[in-house]
C-alpha cells in the first residue's frame, strides 16, 4: 500500500502553515522524495523519516522553495549513513546534475567539508 507524507506545500513566503515543498511517497518499502524546499530535511526527521530512507529524490523544477533544502539533505542523508543504504539516486530537470557537482563534486562548494570529515582523526578510527 501507498503511504503519501506532506512535509511542505507552501510558497516562497514562509509562514507558520506552509514552508517549501516537499513529499515522500512510500511505495513497496521505497522511499521517493519530491522536492526538497526549505527545512525539508528538518520536517523529514519530525515526520519520522530519516533521510537514509530515502532512496530516491526527483526534482519538478528548480526553484528555492523546490531545492534550498537539497545541500543539507544529501549532507545530513551522508552523514548519517553506515553504508548499508541504498544509493541515493537523483533526478530532475537541467541543471540538476550541474547543480549536484557544484555542490558536492570535487572542488565544490561542500568538498571541503566532506574532505575535512573524510580524513579527521574520529573519521580515520576503526
Amino acid at each position: 500500500m501507498a503511504k503519501l507524507t506532506v512535509l511542505g506545500a507552501g510558497v516562497p513566503r514562509p509562514s507558520k502553515e506552509r514552508f517549501g515543498t516537499s513529499y515522500v511517497l512510500e511505495l513497496d518499502n521505497e522511499y521517493l522524495m519530491f522536492d526538497c524546499g526549505p527545512a525539508t530535511t528538518y520536517k523529514l526527521v519530525k515526520a519520522g523519516l530519516w533521510p537514509t530512507k530515502i532512496d530516491y529524490l526527483f526534482f519538478t523544477h528548480h526553484h528555492s522553495d523546490h531545492n534550498a533544502d537539497y545541500p543539507c539533505f544529501v549532507l545530513c542523508r551522508w552523514d548519517q549513513s553506515i553504508g548499508g543504504e541504498n544509493l541515493l539516486n537523483v533526478y530532475g530537470p537541467e541543471p540538476t546534475k550541474s547543480m549536484t557537482d557544484r555542490l558536492f563534486g570535487n572542488g565544490g562548494v561542500f568538498s571541503i567539508d566532506l574532505k575535512a570529515r573524510i580524513n579527521g582523526p574520529v573519521s580515520q578510527k576503526t
